[in-house]
């Protein structure tokens, strides 16, 4: 499951890149996405790569990092799927009407800090 491993450090690399570089088109593109995606849907994603994480954690040097990961996907998922008290929709509305770009381009930050570190500690 390496390939797995590599898959998703390369895709947060280049997640957090384009977030960091484009960040209003990124933010219009994924406003698009999740209003035309029904959410139960759109709960699989998450949910699937934090499995496939958990999964792919072993060919890692630092599998109990790359573990929290995959439960807070799999966790991220049931927020989506179950979404209690309309919290998904809260945090839906702070991403897109609230958030400045200097807060977008933080989590494209801290994203590529993840892929790198993800990258650097496969086996």
């Amino acid at each position: 499951m390496k390939w797995f491993l590599y898959l998703f450090s390369i895709a947060f690399l280049s997640a957090g890149s384009i977030l960091i570089l484009y960040t209003a088109e990124y933010r219009r593109w994924l406003q698009n996405l999740v209003t035309d995606t029904p959410p139960k849907v759109l709960a699989a994603l998450p949910a699937g790569i934090g499995l496939l994480l958990i999964i792919a954690a072993f060919g890692s040097r630092h599998p109990s990092v790359i573990i929290i990961l995959g439960i807070l996907a799999l966790l991220k998922g049931a927020l989506i799927f179950f979404n209690p008290s309309g919290v998904y929709d809260q945090i839906k509305d702070w991403i897109f009407d609230t958030a400045s770009d200097q807060t977008l381009r933080l989590f494209g930050i801290i994203v590529i800090v993840l892929g790198t570190a993800m990258v650097s500690w496969i086996k």
